[in-house]
């Protein structure tokens, strides 16, 4: 299932692919709503929020294929939604980003090249690396970490793999946002007792202050990979 934040346009909009964070455990498309909403707005594109199949109902490489299949659909039927596939990105958290990254390299050898993907405190594995070594993976990717010590190691590592191979990367930390910022201080977050339980840290002025501002500059970053030619 997806979630579909449109805007008005004269002309084709880009498309951007929204994969909800959770661990491949928890999490939805519905849970990043208002973030969906008003970024589409500040972006100025069509937004497309992925609810993935949940690790406990079926496992890798099932909810990639979700995900290329989400992907294919759009850009085959572009006319009728009004977007540009050839402008088209992702933006993922946590076990969304892993997944994204996956698909992506998929799409890659279907000839359906992304113009970039934003990677919010990814899930990494020994997979993420072959797809980079093995030279399946070619798309720019612009990574986010916040100040788990052992995430940044991980995403560095990754980086190591990926500036190797030629891929175009790019990354930023925010050393005193707290994993899951951008994603938590929206309503669905804040008012759901279940995030909220023992995680004060999460909901501070301060987050919400790294939060809007990542999200400007997420929208310098989207504007770059859009305009960038192939």
């Amino acid at each position: 299932a997806v979630n579909l934040y449109e805007i008005s346009s004269d002309q084709p909009t880009p498309v951007v692919y929204v994969v909800h964070g959770g661990n491949l455990f928890d999490g939805d498309a519905d849970q990043c709503d208002t973030f969906c909403h008003r970024m589409s707005r500040l972006w100025n594109c069509m937004i497309i929020a992925i609810n993935y199949t949940k690790l406990d109902v079926q496992v890798p490489p099932y909810q990639q294929d979700e995900i290329i299949d989400t992907v294919e659909y759009f850009s085959s039927r572009s006319a009728f939604y009004h977007i540009d596939p050839s402008r088209s990105a992702f933006v993922g958290f946590s076990g969304g980003a892993y997944l994204m990254m996956g698909a992506a390299a998929i799409l890659h050898t279907k000839g359906m090249d992304l113009k970039g993907m934003i990677s919010f405190y990814p899930l990494i594995d020994d997979s993420s690396i072959q797809l980079v070594d093995q030279g399946i993976y070619r798309t720019p990717i612009t990574f986010i970490t916040c100040e788990n010590q052992q995430e940044i190691q991980m995403v560095d590592h990754l980086v190591s793999h990926l500036e190797q191979a030629g891929v175009q990367t790019d990354v930023r930390n925010y050393s005193a946002a707290v994993t899951g910022f951008i994603e938590v201080n929206n309503p669905e977050y804040e008012q759901n007792r279940y995030y909220q339980k023992g995680r004060d840290q999460m909901y501070t002025q301060d987050q919400k202050d790294y939060a809007a501002a990542c999200e400007i500059w997420m929208a310098g970053v989207l504007e770059r990979y859009f305009e960038k030619e192939n």
